[in-house]
This record gives C-alpha cells, structure tokens and sequence, in this order.
C-alpha cells in the first residue's frame, strides 16, 4: 500500500477505496477542464478577475459536492444492509445522527454568531441548520436505499 495521507481518508474496503479515488479523479479532471476553459475565456474574451474569489469558493464546493454525490447515488456506503430489518435499524441510525449533526451545526452558527459579536438573525440560525439537516437526511436516505437495493440484488 502507498504511504500517503489520503489513506486515512479513504474506506477500508478496496472496491469502495478505488470508487473513492475514482470519484475524487473525475471531480479533478472536471474542474482542470472548467479552468482551462475559464483561462481561455479570461485571456480572449473577458475579463474574471472581479468574479475570482466567488469562482474559486464554487470550485472548492465541487470538488467537495461532486465525489459526495457520487459515492451517496453509487449504493456503497452501508455495505451491511441486507435484510429489511438491518435495513430499518440503520434508517433509524442514520436520523438519530443526522439530528445530532444538525443541532451540532446549529450550536457551531450560534457559537460563531456570539463570538463575531454579530446580530443574531434569528431567521438565519433557524434556517439554515433546518436547510442543512433536511439535504443531510435526504443524502442519508438516499444513500441507504440504494445500498439496500444494491446488496439485495447482489444476494439474490
């Protein structure tokens, strides 16, 4: 095995390591492409330069949202749900931590609220952890069923 860093990242199951890595792959080579088609535009046809902080902030969210996607839609995430009842008790799990990591969210907003001194926009902190949590458990659900169906077609 390679010693680098990103092992640690990785899961330990080779197949869902080298989907990993291969999601991780397309999500570079389509942002290479986006900048080479941006510095073609930059040099022949229009200036970016006032735009360049909000398009790197856009990439940097790619290249998080896009392998994401891939692995969640892929089915490979809960390997060890075969039956419908590992299946409901990983539906439950997965609420459960889906609530925490949404009141979590919710207290990191307000503890960075409080220590910028900022007014508090109630609007704000209830919106967005309620945002957050609901794409959160969509992307739990979604990733669960597909494994389901995934594992359940291998075992048949």
């Amino acid at each position: 095995m390679i010693n680098s860093f990103i092992n640690k990242l990785l899961p330990k199951d080779e197949y869902n390591r080298l989907s990993s890595l291969y999601f991780f792959a397309e999500s570079a080579l389509i942002v290479l492409i986006v900048f080479i088609c941006l510095t073609i535009v930059q040099l022949f046809f229009y200036d970016l330069s006032g735009g360049l902080d909000l398009l790197l902030l856009c990439v940097t969210f790619f290249m998080i949202i896009y392998p994401t996607t891939r692995y969640v839609l892929s089915g490979m995430e809960h390997d060890d749900v075969m039956d419908e009842s590992s299946y409901e008790k990983s539906r439950k799990k997965g609420m459960v931590q889906t609530m925490g990591t949404g009141a979590l969210f919710f207290i990191f907003l307000l503890t960075l609220n409080l220590l910028r001194n900022d007014t508090l926009d109630m609007l704000e902190l209830i919106i967005m952890p309620i945002t957050f949590t609901i794409i959160y458990g969509v992307f739990t659900i979604i990733s669960l069923k597909k494994s389901y169906n995934k594992n359940k077609d291998l075992d048949a």
